[in-house]
């Protein structure tokens, strides 16, 4: 559906075919919230940035790159063309209680706030990428042709949503309750983009004796 299909739909479930309760410019703001929120609980959109890494860097944010970012998934290095694992900090204070000084060809990556990452060791030298599969916040819908980033069979939820929000704004109460129960039901049957890692790579370290090791 496009932008303009969208609105059409919420603006005629409301009884408001003219846009005079729900107006073109306040129904396309509610649209974007819908994909916003279908983006945090609905099937992720899943976007690849690149990275440079940096000698002795161990943290690097996605933010300042992609300023749609949401948090990464899943990380590969170039450098020595592995992904790297997801661990922890408290992990990996104990599989090398100098882990923050460690330095070598990255095989651990470990979340660190929203859009921040960490990579252990951390190299000596400049050089090499770092491929960094994130979660995206959707493309905002810049006029009526456009359609969204979603799946067809997911745009029902943004219209759901948008139905919700009218009802909300006209203090329909328990009509919007009843919408909102549909659009999680629409989600349940949401497609996920599940971006995982490969099997060689899971489980890969497990528990360390402090040294850097693994334990025997």
């Amino acid at each position: 559906m496009t932008r303009s299909e969208l609105r059409a739909y919420i603006q005629r479930s409301l009884n408001d075919p003219s846009g005079v309760f729900l107006p073109p410019a306040t129904a396309n703001a509610v649209i974007e919230e819908a994909q916003e929120f279908l983006a945090e609980f609905g099937p992720p959109i899943i976007r690849r940035i690149l990275l440079p890494m940096r000698a002795y860097w161990t943290y690097y944010r996605l933010s300042p790159f992609a300023s749609d970012a949401m948090t990464p998934v899943r990380i590969y290095s170039a450098a020595n063309t592995r992904l790297l694992d997801v661990r922890s900090q408290d992990w990996l204070d104990g599989y090398d209680v100098n882990w923050e000084v460690t330095t070598g060809n990255p095989h651990i990556w470990f979340p660190r706030g929203w859009d921040q990452f960490g990579i252990y060791p951390k190299p000596a030298t400049d050089g090499g990428i770092l491929r960094v599969d994130y979660w995206a916040w959707p493309q905002t819908m810049l006029h009526d042709d456009a359609t969204p980033e979603f799946a067809e069979a997911d745009h029902s939820t943004l219209s759901l949503y948008g139905v919700y929000d009218g009802l909300l704004r006209g203090n329909q109460v328990a009509a919007a309750l009843r919408i909102w129960k549909d659009s999680m039901m629409a989600l349940r049957g949401a497609r996920w983009i599940r971006v995982d890692r490969t099997p060689d790579r899971t489980h890969q370290h497990g528990a360390g004796n402090g040294n850097g090791q693994l334990n025997s």
